[in-house]
């Protein structure tokens, strides 16, 4: 699923977390606000979850346990707050994805 630069507005469903043959979710650079719902957790075939370029915050290393090869996020607001904490995120980013650096911790 990728719905990237849509101008998307909003928080995101619960609902998408039953769509467990996903493979790809894409969502960067929309409006989204809020927390990734843990039902997100049912995505055991997602490889690649692109968040960057929204005001996503919380926790997400409940989604660190699945396949995920390649996970986005934006790890720091515009202020140097703290967005999105992901231990699994290959690429942190900041000030909504402008500016991006891989994780050493992955």
């Amino acid at each position: 699923m990728v719905i990237d630069e849509n101008n998307l507005h909003g928080t995101l469903p619960q609902e998408l977390g039953f769509l467990s043959a996903l493979t790809t979710v894409s969502l960067y650079n929309n409006q989204l606000y809020g927390t990734i719902p843990l039902s997100y957790v049912r995505l055991v075939d997602v490889e690649k979850f692109y968040a960057q370029g929204n005001s996503f915050t919380g926790l997400v290393d409940f989604m660190c346990e699945n396949k995920i090869r390649d996970m986005r996020a934006d790890c720091q607001g515009p202020s140097g707050s703290t967005q999105i904490q992901c231990q699994c995120c290959r690429l942190c980013c900041q000030d909504g994805g402008k500016k991006c650096h891989f994780n050493n911790s992955k």
